[in-house]
């Protein structure tokens, strides 16, 4: 496009600036511009410093033969999301080249050794190679969303906050052997504002692996940080070359920023589609791991088993997943060997120890004395379930479905008797309870956005606040509330409490979830992917009478 406007053809009515002007009005409405690597027989060799400050494109393609670009070329060019340099020879990206871009990923030349001052500042990179640049200048990553940056040995450079952003979880590797005296203070490089006093951010002494960074501690054991494998199940190695994992170290597995940047940053995708494009969905720790430390596991909608090992724990774990969801709802959960919670500490706070009451707060689901080989998952509910001889439990519900839920009677054909506590937090529209439950623990079922719930005649004993539903009415099948449902059964919420309910069917069709009371049926939510939707005046002989 650009190569159509020669020059040549307007230099008897243009200055080389008034043409530079003009080439930028003409991309400046454009989605993708191609910069020829020719102009005539003329190679493309540089691009002038703010040729597309503050332009619309969203993708560019260099000259191949580009051996400069000038400070500021894309700054604040907001819609850029794809730049293909075509291997041209650059060495360095210039002072603000591409401040405030729209920038979410990059493939640099491995020419590229510098990145000068705020070079990458404000963009939304979520993903940087770092292996091939040995020169960072002051700002030139600050405020992106990278969880993760090592710097090998042959860096030479780093300068003031190259890698801060405003919220917690990025961490900066740095390699054994690596000559940090000519740098900026280390605790300055990806410093956090009030928060870099309390937790480190910025590790030394690293080493890196295929699949994870690391460092060897005074004991010879290993502290393992960034893990790299995201299989749907993540078994934990418990060594690296040789070496026992005693700690899980900060960024081990930690998706933190990019709950951020889908949920704050991201106007195509909210935190509901990571969830569902998130691979991890179980994590096993080892048993020679003793310490998980800050930040070191935040991971939405994934069930994390910790052993009896484990005598410490960041209050962090799994939070920052909860804090971006909707309703500081939390997503995973952590099941704890141990009968009672290992230590927990607060890294941002001094380190100072978390009480259980405020663990909870912190919307952290959790429950305590659980063997792992009893564990047993269901993939058509997403709910993991605990077999503990003849009777099954519910353990956790992993799903993130608005549609209604339905429990299993059995697993493995053992009767699944008792909902434990904070098995359910979720914002389906309602949940069938299992025909064989009979005891739902502490908290054991938390709705956020019911329409109704039924409760059947099998449930003979409800905790302190087992059922938190927030939703208009609760359909009990006992004719009063029983004996042993606790005076405080119900929660949260204010629902009107409706007794004697014998039937209460919940059933769908290929159009509507409806529940059936009374030969009549009520509509709960609809599958029609349509403009205009129909209500049916019935539904297999009952009348549709509410909504």
């Amino acid at each position: 496009e650009i190569a159509e406007n020669y020059y040549s053809q307007y230099r008897n009515t243009m200055t080389s600036g008034e043409y530079t002007t003009y080439i930028q009005g003409i991309t400046r409405g454009k989605a993708k511009i191609i910069i020829p690597n020719y102009i005539g027989s003329i190679p493309v060799i540089g691009i002038k410093s703010s040729a597309f400050k503050n332009n619309y494109i969203n993708k560019i393609s260099l000259s191949k033969n580009i051996i400069y670009i000038g400070k500021n070329a894309f700054e604040d060019s907001t819609n850029l999301q794809f730049v293909d340099f075509n291997n041209c020879a650059i060495a360095y990206i210039p002072e603000n080249c591409f401040y405030g871009s729209g920038l979410t990923e990059i493939s640099l030349p491995e020419t590229v050794t510098d990145l000068h001052d705020n070079a990458f500042r404000n963009c939304k990179l979520i993903k940087f190679d770092s292996s091939d640049i040995t020169y960072f200048g002051d700002y030139s990553l600050y405020g992106n969303l990278l969880d993760c940056i090592y710097l090998s040995k042959n860096v030479e450079y780093v300068g003031c906050r190259a890698f801060s952003i405003d919220i917690d979880y990025n961490f900066v590797y740095i390699e054994k052997g690596a000559n940090t005296n000519g740098w900026y203070q280390l605790d300055q490089i990806n410093n956090k504002g009030s928060y870099s006093k309390n937790y480190e951010t910025v590790f030394t002494d690293c080493l890196r692996s295929d699949d994870m960074i690391y460092k060897v501690n005074s004991d010879n054991t290993i502290t393992a940080y960034k893990y790299f494998k995201e299989d749907k199940i993540i078994n934990v190695p418990n060594s690296v070359d040789g070496k026992t994992i005693k700690v899980l170290g900060s960024g081990f597995l930690n998706q933190g920023n990019k709950f951020y940047y889908y949920d704050k940053v991201s106007s195509e995708k909210d935190i509901a589609y990571f969830a569902k494009t998130s691979t991890i969905k179980q994590v096993i720790i080892p048993d020679t791991v003793k310490a998980i430390e800050y930040g070191a596991i935040d991971i939405i909608d994934a069930f994390v088993y910790i052993p009896l090992s484990v005598a410490s724990v960041d209050s962090s774990i799994c939070a920052m997943s909860a804090d971006y969801y909707e309703n500081d709802r939390p997503t995973s959960f952590l099941a704890f060997e141990n009968e009672t919670l290992p230590k927990i500490y607060d890294a941002t706070n001094g380190g100072s120890e978390v009480t259980a009451t405020d663990f909870e707060e912190s919307c952290v689901r959790y429950n305590t004395g659980i063997t792992l080989s009893k564990i047993r998952y269901n993939d058509d509910d997403e709910t993991f379930y605990y077999v503990d001889g003849l009777e099954a439990s519910v353990l956790a519900c992993m799903s993130l479905s608005e549609n209604p839920l339905t429990m299993l009677d059995t697993i493995d054909l053992i009767p699944v008797k008792t909902i434990l506590s904070k098995a359910y937090y979720t914002n389906a529209q309602t949940i069938k309870i299992g025909s064989n439950i009979n005891k739902i623990q502490k908290e054991g079922l938390t709705l956020t956005d019911a329409s109704y719930l039924y409760i059947p005649e099998n449930v003979k004993i409800i905790n302190k606040y087992g059922v938190n539903v927030n939703c208009s009415t609760i359909y009990i099948a006992a004719d009063s509330i029983p004996d042993d449902w606790d005076t405080n059964w119900q929660g949260r919420g204010s629902a009107t409490i409706k007794y004697g309910i014998k039937s209460l069917m919940l059933a769908e069709n290929d159009q509507f979830v409806y529940f059936v009371f009374n030969d009549e049926i009520t509509l709960i939510s609809h599958k029609i992917d349509s403009d205009t939707i129909v209500l049916p005046s019935t539904i297999n002989g009952y009348r549709v009478t509410a909504i």
